[in-house]
């Protein structure tokens, strides 16, 4: 079962919080919660993974509109942060991984076995069983978070909430608000179900989010607080802890946490954020071409059919470097003769 929880107690507790929730709005005078902190680490729970686990797919997101084509706070996130390698060799190494897990999910979504919604509070009854769904996920993996907390925020109906649906149950999903007229979004919460981590869900997720965003919303940029457990994958997400957009147009907007470290990604506007692996085996494709065009390294020759037991009596025999296949391109003079 994938909530593990009783369904009707968590309805009615769901229900409550959320009431509660509006009516200490209405006793606040519709006053801001922007200013309202909490500690990043609450928002975040991590544990080890391989480096080959990126973490993080249908090529529609409903809800707010439909994407053609088709990784906040990360909580329920597999995060692994490694102090030796970079960057840029943690990629390479987990190129091959991410494309077949990304290319399995997108088999899934295909088949009708996996899809990515995009839902907010619009009183539809299956968008709201699929939001107390991810409450209730968000819940697990946030414990330190309150739950009214959490009830609000997937209530509101400024905030919208990227899903991950498999069969009739969510496996998670990221909660974010658009700033439609600043161009950017907050990453408020981000979740996994425990048992479903290391499968690429995260990543896909987080791929959709950005092209709905663009597509739909128009944003151009997503900011968030992370915890320092968890900037590793926001790195490999593709965010930077240098802020390159305007100040004057995210500051006061951003809901402010301590402990954590502020990070922004760009959205890059013609980026086939839901069909990466396949751009990529392409791009791979183009460049081994072109690499067989320069080079014959491509080319595999025979072993040397040379008997290495010595007749009785005969004289040992020498093979000459430009002899063996694959090496007539050597310079003989710089080489000598090989003897065998």
């Amino acid at each position: 079962m994938l909530l593990r929880l009783n369904w009707s107690e968590e309805y009615d507790n769901s229900m409550r919080n959320f009431t509660a929730s509006r009516l200490d709005n209405s006793n606040a005078g519709g006053a801001t919660t922007r200013n309202t902190k909490f500690k990043a680490e609450n928002l975040v729970t991590t544990e080890p993974a391989d480096s080959a686990k990126d973490g993080g797919g249908n090529n529609n997101i409903s809800g707010g509109g439909a994407v053609e084509g088709a990784n906040g706070l990360v909580p329920g996130i597999v995060v692994k942060e490694d102090t030796v390698k970079s960057n840029f060799t943690d990629n390479i190494q987990t190129s091959g991984a991410y494309n077949a897990r990304d290319e399995n999910l997108k088999k899934q979504e295909e088949s009708g076995n996996l899809r990515f919604v995009c839902v907010s509070n619009d009183r539809i009854d299956q968008h709201m069983i699929w939001l107390i769904g991810l409450k209730n996920i968000f819940a697990i993996q946030l414990p330190n978070m309150p739950r009214k907390y959490i009830v609000r925020l997937l209530m509101d109906r400024i905030h919208k909430s990227v899903m991950v649906i498999r069969g009739t149950h969510v496996v998670g999903g990221i909660t974010y608000r658009p700033f439609t007229s600043q161009k950017f979004g907050e990453i408020a919460f981000c979740a996994i179900t425990a048992d479903e981590r290391g499968k690429g869900y995260s990543t896909r997720l987080m791929n959709h989010l950005k092209q709905h965003a663009r597509d739909v919303d128009g944003l151009t940029h997503f900011l968030t607080y992370a915890d320092n457990n968890a900037v590793g994958y926001f790195k490999k997400q593709g965010f930077t802890k240098e802020i390159y957009l305007e100040k004057e147009q995210w500051h006061g907007y951003v809901k402010e946490y301590d402990g954590g470290s502020l990070m922004e990604c760009k959205i890059d506007p013609k980026l086939p954020y839901t069909d990466l692996s396949t751009m990529i085996r392409r791009q791979r494709q183009a460049i081994g071409e072109k690499i067989r065009e320069l080079s014959n390294c491509h080319v595999v020759y025979p072993g040397i059919d040379f008997q290495k037991k010595e007749t009785a009596g005969a004289p040992k025999k020498y093979i000459e470097a430009e002899d063996i296949p694959g090496l007539s391109w050597v310079d003989p003079g710089s080489v000598g003769s090989l003897s065998i």
